[in-house]
């Protein structure tokens, strides 16, 4: 009777450790989940902050291009401004006119070139940071695509 208790006592205690332990796995489990969790969402945040920082970048660089380029289009108008009034005030007909005239007009495409440099430049430079942001996506895919892989 006395062994048949201890046996008893024995097999309850093996099956209480047993269930702790399996309580303990499955606790270690989801603490092993939380903690990815909490590090996927720490990633997603420095994510969106890089994001928002470089759309802040970009917006500061596009007001810059923008200003640039109405600083070439008010020197361009000025220039036409100072060409009519050259003319009204003298009229055209001489060599002398014909050159001022001219020197106008050619200052006039350099301010349309300078504008078209600026927007080649904004070009290249947007299609270099769409390059650059595909980049990143793609080694942020690859990291998380090994991450799951080694989770498995």
């Amino acid at each position: 009777e006395l062994t048949r208790e201890i046996e008893e006592e024995q097999k309850q205690h093996r099956l209480t450790r047993e269930t702790e332990s399996q309580r303990l796995q499955l606790e270690h489990v989801r603490l092993q989940e939380l903690q990815e969790t909490a590090r996927q969402m720490q990633r997603d945040s420095k994510s969106a902050l890089v994001s928002r920082e470089t759309a802040v970048e970009l917006a500061v660089r596009n007001l810059n291009e923008q200003k640039l380029a109405l600083e070439s289009q008010r020197k361009a108008f000025e220039l036409d401004r100072e060409d009519e009034e050259r003319r009204r005030v003298r009229g055209e007909g001489s060599i002398g006119k014909t050159i001022l005239r001219l020197r106008s007009e050619w200052e006039k495409l350099r301010c349309v070139q300078k504008s078209t440099d600026l927007s080649l430049t904004a070009t290249q430079r947007r299609a270099n940071e769409a390059e650059a942001a595909v980049a990143r996506h793609r080694d942020r895919a690859a990291a998380e695509i090994e991450a799951i892989e080694r989770q498995r």
